[in-house]
């Protein structure tokens, strides 16, 4: 996109990665035709607080299949929910639900038309006092409709959703053990069990639609790629030019945007 910016990516769809830089908008920016849209924030979303900076704010970036239409979520604590329509080029607000004590523990993962996160919620129990609780937060953006998933293990480890072999999938991590589990029919099961020795607490996984290798991140030691039939693991070069990996996207070549935006 030319210069570097400050900015946070918030997911991907057909080749179209999503990305916010705080005080500029929205960007929508496809590598592969080189093409840019950029959207701008209604300022009365846009609240700053010069002593703690935004305040806390998720996207979610996907397609609905059934408008054919990109759309942008926008959650905005206190409890503030907006969507962007790419062919309208409008915001709106949205009803959503009440989540004063809730914090998205995961990047999104875009799957059959449906965003999900892994969020966190606080609780107060009687007898134990503050204690935390952790689904999946989904949101269809065809009905713009939330719903909640439970986890397989709802520990502090669960901390990230993706897919695996055409399937929705959390991982789990702990120490050098990385478990991966897939939902199919309503109904969880462990899927992988990977050995990280030496690697650590692995953060986020991929799976690679060509090869099916996996692809682990940690904060400290960069990327694993794994190999699930072989069980055979080698260490990812770091990037040229980056001191540290901050995440990482799975991105599928497409042609949005191919008329739309300008060239970048």
């Amino acid at each position: 996109m030319g210069d570097t910016v400050n900015s946070d990516r918030s997911g991907s769809s057909n080749g179209i990665i999503c990305l916010f830089e705080y005080g500029k908008g929205i960007n929508l920016w496809n590598p592969a035709t080189r093409r840019k849209l950029t959207t701008q924030d209604r300022p009365s979303w846009c609240s700053w607080n010069s002593a703690k900076g935004p305040f806390y704010t998720v996207f979610g970036f996907g397609y609905d299949p059934i408008l054919e239409d990109y759309k942008i979520l926008r959650w905005t604590k206190p409890d503030t929910y907006a969507m962007y329509t790419l062919t309208t080029d409008t915001w709106c607000e949205i009803r959503g639900p009440a989540t004063l004590d809730t914090n998205v523990a995961s990047s999104q993962c875009l799957f059959n038309g449906t965003l999900h996160w892994v969020v966190q919620c606080k609780l107060i129990d009687q007898s134990e006092g503050m204690v935390y609780n952790y689904h999946i937060m989904a949101f269809d953006l065809s009905a713009d409709v939330f719903s909640a998933i439970p986890l397989p293990e709802k520990s502090w480890g669960t901390r990230q959703v993706t897919i695996m072999k055409g399937f929705l999938a959390v991982m789990s991590s702990e120490d050098d053990n990385t478990c991966i589990w897939v939902r199919k029919e309503e109904s969880w099961s462990v899927a992988f069990n990977i050995n990280t020795i030496g690697f650590g607490r692995a953060s986020k996984v991929l799976q690679l639609p060509t090869s099916g290798y996996f692809l682990l991140k940690s904060f400290q030691r960069g990327v694993l790629v794994y190999n699930p039939a072989t069980h055979l693991q080698s260490r990812l070069e770091k990037l040229k030019g980056s001191k540290r990996l901050h995440s990482m996207e799975l991105c599928i070549e497409g042609l949005g945007l191919l008329h739309m935006g300008t060239s970048c």
